[in-house]
């Protein structure tokens, strides 16, 4: 059996707008050079063009609106894995659950042969420490067999329900989820061990992880930390480079985008002062002030789930 056959991925999506963007596509055409199978859920309604552009990659289309977030989606995924493929379940060592948060820049399969030498039950690109508890990041893990078949994981994944807010969310299936299986006397470890948010909000060391093989580019820490793809051109083909470019277009308008890209290439070359240029996050929304006068707003609540 070849390594990819191994495996089978579970892929969760939401778009605002209900589309599946090109960047997504390419990403489900990484995931297929590691897994025999994707189930591809969505959270919310798609149109039969939308499927259409990934007939051929995935073996299963679920699209309902569910406001679970990822983990409703990857409950939604596996259930269906059980009901529909469960000789196949019996055979494979991994399943992958991947949500469509991140720009895959690079090829997968190192990371997998890499890891497969570590033995773990339940890994993930890289860890955290949240709310009192290091735990794996929920954007990207595998689950080994032996903790996929075990009734504990099947009863966390279909305990998940709709929550209050994102917080809530973390702290109770990201956080939980490492918390459960670690007690369970599961093994978990990560390819890249701790990542904080500053990290990879920092330009400089994420340049550091990817050249380190860090697979991907987090489409919200783009937006926050107001980097275009194009800060990591020497890291990404021309082809993705532009197919991530049009999907931040895509989210946050071209206007915004190149006002943004000008202020800091611009600014990057000063000492700033916090009386004269502020950046602030409040309420999901960023704010860019020069001289006290603001200059800049996006409502990033509207672009992500």
């Amino acid at each position: 059996m070849s390594a990819s056959n191994k495996r089978i991925a579970i892929f969760a999506h939401f778009d605002k707008e209900q589309l599946i963007d090109e960047y997504v596509v390419n990403y489900l055409l990484g995931l297929a050079q590691v897994s025999r199978k994707i189930i591809f859920v969505s959270d919310g309604d798609l149109a039969d063009s939308e499927r259409e552009k990934i007939s051929i990659i995935c073996s299963d289309v679920i699209a309902v609106k569910h406001g679970e977030y990822d983990f409703g989606s990857y409950k939604r995924g596996f259930n269906l894995l059980k009901d529909k493929y469960l000789n196949e379940l019996n055979t494979i060592e991994e399943i992958i659950f991947a949500n469509d948060s991140c720009y895959l820049i690079k090829d997968l399969t190192q990371i997998f042969e890499d890891m497969s030498k570590k033995c773990l039950d339940f890994w993930g690109i890289a860890e955290s420490f949240q709310y009192g508890h290091n735990h794996v990041h929920s954007y990207f893990f595998i689950v080994g067999s032996k903790a996929f078949k075990d009734k504990g994981f099947d009863s966390f994944l279909n305990n998940v329900k709709k929550e209050n807010s994102i917080d809530d969310v973390i702290e109770k299936y990201e956080v939980g989820l490492t918390k459960a299986l670690t007690e369970s006397g599961f093994k978990v470890g990560s390819f890249f061990g701790q990542i904080f948010f500053k990290d990879i909000s920092n330009k400089k060391i994420l340049k550091r992880l990817i050249s380190e093989g860090y697979p991907f580019l987090k489409i919200k820490i783009l937006v926050l930390a107001c980097f275009t793809a194009d800060h990591f051109k020497d890291f990404i083909s021309d082809k993705n480079l532009k197919i991530i470019n049009n999907n931040l277009v895509r989210r946050i308008g071209l206007d915004n985008l190149l006002r943004v890209n000008h202020i800091f290439n611009h600014f990057s070359r000063y000492l700033i002062h916090k009386k004269l240029f502020l950046i602030r996050l409040k309420y999901g929304k960023l704010f860019i002030k020069l001289f006290g006068i603001q200059i800049l707003k996006i409502d990033l609540n509207s672009h992500f789930n």
